[in-house]
């Protein structure tokens, strides 16, 4: 738990440490102060914390305390599925219908509307003059073209993200918290590992998804834990060392991948989705207005496509179904297996590098997990994966 804050001297001091128990507090803001001095946090007794020479906290015999090891702890674990082989046929996949769309907007809309089969295509036609029926779907063309060519600095910024939705689909963060109780003799203890969501990176900044209605359905799996403590001969030495044995997850990577995707349109774009995104360079109405006012002279009459709001709901209805077909392809990236056959990491006492130390373990470090994924058809895979944790 984070500890309440106490008074030195007559100046508030702002600054935090993470620990756990109910002792309150005092940080100084250059580190603990050995020797007992005001600014240590609370010894065993309720005094300040005692230190030896070495900067190790120690109790009244003047013996290094023993580290508490065990609590709640928040692990950051970073998986890179790029050398899996089982990501480029998805986004190729995804690159190949958008990149399809822009070549030839109106059969790639047709086809995808015919393969959902929504009849709207054929509403549409039935309606049209028959005389310019067959040119409709070239003015659709045309107008797509020109809107395309007007908007370079938008089409570029749309590659661009496609590029962080490359980024966010195998390179991810899996935010997950880990229970562990007081283990026995040898340090052996039957823990707690749940995941809390996924975050991603874009923008030189983490952005976390912690969607309720998908964490909601991720179970909590037991995994054995074995924490002990190093002899602590110097403060810049680790406190313990951590093994975490078998267990495994189901984790919706694509769902969660989806969120970010949509995420990233609103960060970058201001958009407040993906399909929002693709409707500012494909404006339907604008289409329609132009598409419906097209005409021909067919002998002594004109002859006009009109049509302007069943244009526009053909329109709207085929990216409506161009963009759910792309994130249904990101979404069906669900890891129905993640194995972590076993992570290593150190274990510190103090919450930052050269911060005070209270004989408690508050963070996990240099952590690496053994792990794999069963890939469906592409069998099993391994993952390079890492971590970090905070004590909660």
């Amino acid at each position: 738990m984070i500890k309440r804050l106490a008074v030195v001297g007559s100046i508030a001091i702002a600054m935090s440490v993470v620990a756990c128990g109910d002792d309150q507090s005092v940080i100084d803001p250059n580190g603990p102060t050995q020797g007992g001095q005001p600014g240590a946090p609370a010894g065993p007794g309720g005094g300040p914390m005692q230190y030896n020479q070495d900067g190790v906290p120690i109790g009244p015999d003047g013996q290094p305390l023993a580290p508490q090891l065990h609590g709640k702890y928040e692990l950051y674990n970073q998986f890179d599925l790029t050398t899996t082989g089982i990501l480029p046929d998805v986004m190729n996949d995804v690159l190949k219908a958008l990149s399809e769309f822009r070549e030839k907007p109106s059969a790639t809309i047709v086809a995808l509307l015919d393969a959902a089969k929504v009849p709207i295509v054929s509403q549409v036609m039935a309606v049209i003059p028959g005389a310019i029926k067959d040119l409709v779907f070239g003015y659709i063309d045309d107008h797509v073209f020109k809107s395309l060519y007007q908007a370079v600095p938008v089409v570029q910024q749309l590659t661009g993200m496609l590029d962080d939705m490359a980024s966010i689909i195998t390179q991810f963060e899996l935010v997950t918290t880990l229970d562990m109780p007081e283990g026995d003799a040898m340090g052996d203890a039957r823990s707690t590992h749940s995941i809390k969501g996924i975050a991603y990176n874009w923008n030189q900044t983490r952005h976390v998804i912690d969607a309720p209605e998908l964490v909601a359905q991720l179970t909590a799996q037991t995994a054995m834990t074995n924490a002990v403590a190093l002899e602590h001969l110097s403060s810049q030495q680790e406190t313990g060392r951590l093994k975490i044995r078998d267990h495994k997850f189901s984790i919706p990577v694509g769902s969660f991948a989806v969120y970010g995707i949509n995420m990233l349109a609103t960060d970058k774009f201001g958009a407040a989705s993906v399909r929002e995104l693709v409707g500012r360079v494909v404006d339907c109405h604008a289409l329609a207005v132009d598409v419906s006012n097209r005409c021909i002279t067919a002998g002594p009459a004109k002859v006009c496509v009109g049509h302007e709001s069943d244009i526009e709901n053909l329109c709207t209805t085929g990216l409506d179904i161009i963009v759910a077909v792309a994130l249904g392809q990101i979404k069906d990236l669900d890891i129905p297996l993640l194995y972590l056959t076993e992570g290593d990491a150190q274990m510190w006492d103090a919450p930052a590098e050269g911060g005070p130390l209270d004989a408690i373990v508050s963070r996990i470090d240099r952590g690496f997990w053994t792990a794999k994924i069963n890939a469906g058809s592409y069998g099993e895979k391994p993952v390079i994966a890492t971590f970090t944790g905070k004590r909660l």
